[in-house]
Parts: structure tokens; sequence; C-alpha cells
């Protein structure tokens, strides 16, 4: 395609101002910065491209190009992004998906469902929440999704190999002492694991609300010792938030794996009782949580950042998820930064483009319900 005379092309144009130079164009301007900056960009980007695939041109591609060659690092946006992708990267090494003589208990699709960079993609086009507090938001999301791989993926799988070795007999514990305090050692690991997947859960609804840390507030133990809570805190807020109203159904079940944990954490520990007294008790109390997060939580994310609308659901219950359409709300002001409604510029789907994964979120929980049926199959 030939260039008018006289006329620098836009993308040109814009590289000068950029750099301080003069965009008129004249008989040296080939020879300017912005200029070989301009033609720099289009032989690593631009003519790289398939012409068949119009879609190929990743913004983050472009993006670090541009950091690169304008602040000679990874920007917040692009580092933030470059940090899941080496995340994911070596939590996909690990998984090992293709060795077929794994132990599972879970689908090994499901790490590829729970696609961070979607949504944190989604985040930033939409700017809400504001750039400054997304790679904190991220940073949440990571720390679930490592916390539910190092359940699912390695302790649980440490524990069933471990109990194998060493034999369990339901029926007579005392005749496999080192089995049946394997097992009870999982419970604890269950349960207290399982406790820190629901701190992270409450951290990364509340910093994309508000862009706070969840807070806790002052409560009374039945023993009379008071203590800082988070979840007394969080479930008042959050049933009354319409994006976020259903996690409040959560509650019952956090309360009853507080009631496990507070014993092993703080008072006499209610295992070492149980293996005293020769006590099996079904591992099921141990795994509800865990297994109802699997099956809402991800797409709870994916409803209210991609689609724009409020899960309905009752997770207590175990009811199947409807949808709502948000209302418009007006502007919010969060540390300084206006926040209002926003109208998507891209699809889940357009910011997949060129990473060649071939992977979809789905809505409604049936992947990863079935995922937390599995969870402890055994």
């Amino acid at each position: 395609m030939g260039r008018e005379p006289g006329r620098q092309p836009p993308a040109g144009a814009g590289a000068a101002g950029c750099l301080g130079e003069d965009a008129t164009a004249d008989d040296r301007w080939e020879d300017t910065a912005s200029w070989r900056l301009h033609e720099q960009f289009a032989g690593d980007i631009i003519w790289s491209l398939d012409a068949a695939a119009p879609l190929a041109l990743e913004w983050y591609a472009v993006q670090s190009w541009i950091d690169q060659h304008t602040l000679g690092e990874p920007g917040p946006l692009t580092g933030c992004i470059t940090r899941i992708r080496d995340f994911e990267a070596l939590l996909r090494a690990a998984l090992a998906e293709d060795d077929l003589s794994r132990p599972r208990h879970a689908d090994p699709g499901l790490w590829g469902q729970w696609d961070i960079e979607v949504l944190v993609s989604l985040c930033a086009a939409r700017r809400d929440p504001p750039p400054g507090m997304l790679r904190p938001f991220a940073d949440h999301l990571l720390d679930l999704k490592f916390k539910l791989y190092c359940l699912l993926e390695v302790d649980l799988p440490a524990y069933a190999a471990a109990i194998g070795r060493w034999g369990l007999e339901p029926g007579d514990v005392a005749a496999t002492p080192q089995g049946f305090a394997a097992r009870l050692s999982e419970e604890v690991t269950l349960i207290i694991k399982s406790r820190a997947v629901w701190e992270s859960v409450m951290n990364a609804a509340c910093w994309y609300a508000t862009g706070r840390q969840a807070r806790t507030v002052k409560a009374v133990a039945a023993s009379g010792a008071s203590f800082a809570s988070k979840t007394g805190k969080f479930f008042p807020w959050v049933a009354a938030q319409a994006q976020w109203a259903s996690l409040a159904t959560f509650e019952p079940l956090v309360t009853a794996l507080d009631q496990l944990r507070t014993p092993e954490v703080h008072n006499l520990s209610r295992v070492r009782a149980d293996f005293t007294r020769l006590v099996l008790r079904p591992i099921g109390q141990c795994v509800e949580l865990l297994q109802r997060v699997l099956r809402y939580v991800f797409d709870h994310l994916t409803a209210v950042i991609a689609l724009g609308r409020a899960p309905c659901y009752d997770a207590s219950a175990g009811t199947s998820v409807t949808m709502e359409l948000l209302s418009p709300a007006p502007a919010r002001t969060v540390r300084g930064d206006a926040r209002g409604p926003a109208s998507w510029c891209v699809t889940a789907a357009g910011i997949r483009a060129g990473r060649d994964r071939g992977r979809t979120p789905r809505c409604g929980g049936r992947g990863r319900a079935a995922a937390g049926r599995a969870c402890l199959a055994r």
C-alpha cells in the first residue's frame, strides 16, 4: 500500500509525538527515531500476523512491545499478565496432564477452566478495578487457584499414597495405627487449608468490589475470649452487594468448618482425642466447603466480570445457578478512583485470540461440580 506524499502514517505520527519529534513530513522523516520505531513495530508485530486469522493480534504482544521500547521494561499491566503466565506455565508442568499413571482427585481440565488471565484481561479492558488495584486482585486469584491445586494435586494424592502404603482398617483402626494417624492428619490438612481457600475467596471479592482487603470485626468466642473475625464482617457486607450476594450462602459451610478448625488451632485437638478413642469419622464434613468452592466460585467470578450478571444460587443447599442482569449502578469511588458502569469493549474470545489454548470458561458450575464430587471419591 503506497504512502501519500507529504504525510506520515498515523502510527508514525503518534510515535513522533511521544518522542518529541516534529510530526510534519519532509525529506528527512524516514530517518527519524519515530519512523524507525514505527517500521520496527510493523516488522516485529504486524507483518508476522496470519492474514487468515484477523483476531491473531494479541493485545499483550502489542503492549509488551510498546513497554519494552518506551519504558525499557514491562509496564504494570503486562508485568501482571507475565506473572500470571509464568505461574500457569509452572502449574501446567507440575500437573503433568499426560501422565496417565498419576492418581487424580479432580479432572485435570479444571485448572485450564480456571483461567485467571482472561478475567484479569477483561478487568484491564474495563478498567475495573482501576489499573493500580489490578495486580493485588490478580494475586488473590492466583492464591486461590494455588491453594486449591495444592489440596487436590499434592496433599490428597500424598495422603492417599501414605494410607495405601500403611493400610487403614476402618473396622479396627487400632490394627493400622500409622494409617489411622495419616487419615486424621489428612482431616486437619483439609480443614485448615479449606479455610485458607475461603480467605482467598473473601479477599478477591472484597478487593474487586472495594479495592481493600477483607476487613475484620471484634467477636467473642464461646470460651469468652475476644478475637478479630473476618467472616463476621464479610458475610453481612457481602449479603448487601448485588454482584456478590450469593457468596453469603457459604456462611453455614464456613461456620461448620470453623467448628472443626477452632479445636485444632486454638484449643485441645479433636483429632488427637479421636486417635486415642479409636474414632474414625466420615471425612465428608471436612470437604463440603471445598467442594462448593469448586462448584460455584469461579463461575461467580466469570458471571460478574465477563457477563456483567449477578449469579444466584444457594451454596449450602447446592442449588443450580441462575443469572440476573445487574441494574446500572451510580458511579462509585474507591480510593479516589471513580468507577461506574462501563460497556465491554472486548470479549473472552477476543482475549483468548492468539493464545491457542482452546479452552472456554463455562457458567453453571457443571464442570467444577463434577470435579468437586470427584474430590475424595475414595
